[in-house]
This record gives C-alpha cells, sequence and structure tokens, in this order.
C-alpha cells in the first residue's frame, strides 16, 4: 500500500509563471515580474539565484548549473564552474537565446552568430567558424545544435551515438531540441524527424505527434505540446519522466530534466478529484479518485525491457470552508462545518476561529495560545532567546514591548520567522533601556 496526498510539487505560492526550464536535478521559473525562482538539487548553488536578477526574460538548466537571458541582452550564470561554464566570455552582450548543455554554454547574437563556452572536452564549444543566420540554437550533454533561417541544421560536439549526424531530410525544420546523444526536430509541414541514440525508443516518435506546437527533449526521452494543449511523451520512464498527468490541458511550454518534466499551463488549476496523482512509472491511463485506487505501472529498465508493477494507492480528499479551514478539524471541536463559525471568536481569547487554526492552538480553550518553550539571556552573544513549540509550514511574528505610562508599547521586531520542525526561535540581541521588556509572538496571518 502506497499512502500519498495530493500536493503541488512546485514551490507553494509560486503563480504568475511566464516560462520554464528543467536542468539534470532541478528546475527554473520566471515570474512576470522578470525575477527567477528555482528548486530542486542545490549540490552546487544551481539553484542560488542570484539577489540582484531582474529583467530576466530566459532561462536554462544545465547539469549542474543555471543560465538566465536579461532583456539588456547580457547573460548571467550561476552554480558549478567545474568547466568554466560560469566564466562569462567578456564583452558578451546583444544576445536573444541562451541554452545550457551538460557542462557548456550557448548563446545566440542578434547578428545570427553563436558564442560557446564552457566544456570542450568533445568539442561541443568548438562552433563552426562559417555557422551564420542562426535562428534557434540548442545545447546537448556533450553537443551542440543549430537552426539556421534556411530551415537546416548544423551539428557539432560529440558523436558516440550519431547526434551530430544530421540526417540528409531534415529540411525545412522550424525547431530543434537536443537530449542525452538524441536529437528531434519539426518541419515546417508538422511532421517530426529524430536522430541519434536510440535505445530506450527516445527517436520512435508517436504517429500521431504532428503539428506539435513545442518539442522538448529531456534525458533519454521527449516531450511534445500537441494543438489541443496536451502533452504526449515517450521514451526512457525509470523515474516516471514521460508520465504524464491525466487530464493535463492548457500547457503552454514543457521542459525536461534527466529524470523530471515540467509543464507550464495558462491558467493556474488546482488538483482535485479525477486528475492524476503522479509517481514513479507509467500509469495506465486511469483517473486517480480520492479514495483507494488500484493502478498498473509500466517500467522500462536500463535494458528497454518493460514490467508492469500494480499498486494500491491511497489519496487522502481535505474538504475546507471557503476561507480555507479544514472540516476535520472544526468537527473536532464542534464548530460549524458550513462556515460561520469561521471567524467567530468561540473561547472569548480575542482570536477568532480561523485566527485559532492558523496559530495551531485550541479554539475553545482561552487558556490555549503559542507556549514559549524556553527563554534565556546572554549579554555576550544573543542577547534575548526565545524559543516556542511551532507548526511546520506556519510563521510567526515577534513583537517586543516596552512599558510606557501604564500601557505597553509594542513593535514588530521579525515579520516572518520559519519554524524548523516542531520548534521556532528568535534572538533579541538588541537589548532595550528599560527594567521592564514584554515579547509577544503572534502567528503570520496569509495574505
Amino acid at each position: 500500500m502506497i499512502t500519498a496526498r495530493i500536493r503541488q510539487t512546485s514551490p507553494p505560492g509560486l503563480s504568475d509563471v511566464v516560462a520554464i526550464s528543467a536542468g539534470e536535478d532541478h528546475c527554473l521559473a520566471i515570474r512576470s515580474d522578470g525575477t527567477v525562482t528555482a528548486w530542486g538539487s542545490k549540490s552546487e548553488g544551481q539553484i542560488d539565484v542570484p539577489a540582484n536578477l531582474r529583467d530576466v526574460i530566459a532561462v536554462d538548466g544545465g547539469s549542474d548549473f543555471s543560465m538566465a537571458l536579461v532583456a539588456d541582452g547580457t547573460v548571467a550564470v550561476w552554480g558549478s564552474n567545474d568547466y568554466g561554464q560560469a566564466d562569462i566570455p567578456l564583452g558578451l552582450t546583444d544576445i536573444t537565446a541562451i541554452s545550457a548543455g551538460s557542462h557548456h554554454c550557448l548563446a545566440l547574437k542578434s547578428d545570427g552568430t553563436v558564442v560557446a563556452w564552457g566544456d570542450n572536452e568533445d568539442g561541443q564549444a568548438d562552433v563552426p567558424a562559417d555557422l551564420e543566420n542562426v535562428v534557434t540554437i540548442d545545447a546537448g550533454d556533450y553537443y551542440s545544435l543549430a537552426l539556421k533561417s534556411d530551415g537546416t541544421v548544423v551539428a557539432w560536439g560529440s558523436n558516440i551515438s550519431g547526434e551530430t549526424d544530421v540526417p540528409e531530410e531534415a529540411t525545412n525544420i522550424v525547431k530543434i531540441a537536443t537530449g542525452y546523444g538524441h536529437c528531434i526536430a519539426t518541419r515546417s509541414d508538422g511532421t517530426l524527424i529524430a536522430w541519434g541514440f536510440n535505445f530506450f525508443g527516445q527517436c520512435d516518435y508517436p504517429a500521431e505527434v504532428t503539428n506539435a506546437l513545442f518539442i522538448a527533449a529531456n534525458g533519454y526521452s521527449n516531450l511534445a505540446i500537441m494543438e489541443d494543449g496536451s502533452v504526449t511523451a515517450w521514451g526512457y520512464n525509470e523515474d516516471g519522466q514521460i508520465n504524464v498527468p491525466y487530464g493535463l490541458t492548457d500547457v503552454i511550454g514543457v521542459s525536461g530534466g534527466y529524470t523530471h518534466s515540467m509543464a507550464l499551463r495558462s491558467r493556474a488549476t488546482q488538483l482535485q478529484p479525477g486528475l492524476f496523482c503522479s509517481a514513479d512509472g507509467v500509469v495506465s491511463g486511469v483517473p486517480i479518485q480520492f479514495g483507494t485506487n488500484t493502478v498498473t505501472f509500466q517500467v522500462r529498465d536500463y535494458y528497454g525491457n518493460i514490467a508492469e508493477k500494480t499498486f494500491e494507492i491511497f489519496v487522502e480528499a481535505v474538504p475546507v470552508t471557503s476561507s480555507g479551514i479544514p472540516i476535520w478539524w472544526l468537527q473536532e471541536y464542534n464548530l460549524a462545518t458550513d462556515g460561520s463559525d469561521d471567524f467567530v471568536d468561540t473561547d472569548g481569547d480575542g482570536h477568532s476561529n480561523f485566527e485559532e487554526w492558523i496559530a495551531g492552538t485550541v479554539p475553545t480553550d482561552p487558556a490555549s495560545v503559542l507556549k514559549i518553550e524556553s527563554f534565556s539571556y546572554d549579554p555576550v552573544e544573543s542577547g534575548f532567546r526565545i524559543r516556542w513549540r511551532s507548526v511546520p509550514w506556519k510563521r510567526y511574528i515577534v513583537e517586543r514591548g516596552i512599558a510606557q505610562g501604564g500601557s505597553i508599547v509594542f513593535e514588530v521586531l521579525a515579520a516572518d520567522i520559519a519554524s524548523e520542525e516542531d520548534f521556532a526561535e528568535f534572538a533579541d540581541a538588541d537589548e532595550p533601556e528599560s527594567n521592564a521588556v514584554f515579547y509577544r509572538i503572534r502567528t503570520r496571518l496569509p495574505k
């Protein structure tokens, strides 16, 4: 039995996304304000987005580094620099497109020429001297691909699997994509062509994939956005990377890492009964419902053999009121489940039931408040240190009060303290000039 909750795998609150890119084990997203959000592996700092990065119009993830194209035509790179991939060539400007390989970078200039840097062990950064009139670039693992304005494709770098042996019939090309040793391209008539490594069937594209709006290659598999906004995927699937969620529609962008895939939808939607709850392997096209589901996974191993496995997956439904309070919580304290009690102060402690839910306190007990676990004073290092019991996903506000004229005047010291497992703490190193100091902890309410 596998027990799972429906949950989003992107960072909570991520919205207004206009573009995405998947690195080998990390993800990048551009928001409408030109900032970048990153998550996933940070082994080499590939998700440590530079604090001053703004006005980004394109991103791409490499093996363990990330690239960004800024609106002024400059490029930013962060993460691993083992092969000089973060050493941006001096004077690199007028860039219109970027692409990240495993350990090398490509940049397309406004004059149709290409600049490359980083790992060059297989010649992947040796741009052909006569290459010009380029309109699209894509960096593979250890090779590079360029699409010219006449619809022809140029490839250079590693050719261990025939990835740089561009077929003669690759003409009138309008889109290109590179994987690990294989390439796919779309012709102007909507048909596909693929070449290179094909051990996992990544070059055996489905017959129904025509007139694809967008194509992407990830590791040893591929993704295509169809005219109806759905996604088709094929190739290697050891980690479920071609495991397209059931009911996924309205897709306007896809990208794939080595073992995962991403999709950008044209509008935000929440998972609900009938949508697919993802797990490893290929699920046999059956909608996942709340409760217990029996599904069959088809898993392809390294040698291309397919095995079927059947599992039971339990998906827990968590009904809530219009303000977001779970029904089970209201029932536990005998409160109305229709929302009428959500903003009532049941225990008369000055906090509504909604605030009590957010704080993790008991709505029927006026003595139930945020509990201080410890309070200490260190005049040399940290000053006053407060530690309190907390809820892992909630955030807290700490205020300090000074007695003035018979009352206590509070000021906010910190407004966004995250919980660490089951506790949170704050150190007030700025010792106030007063004989009586008060501290108050409140839960930060959602916006």
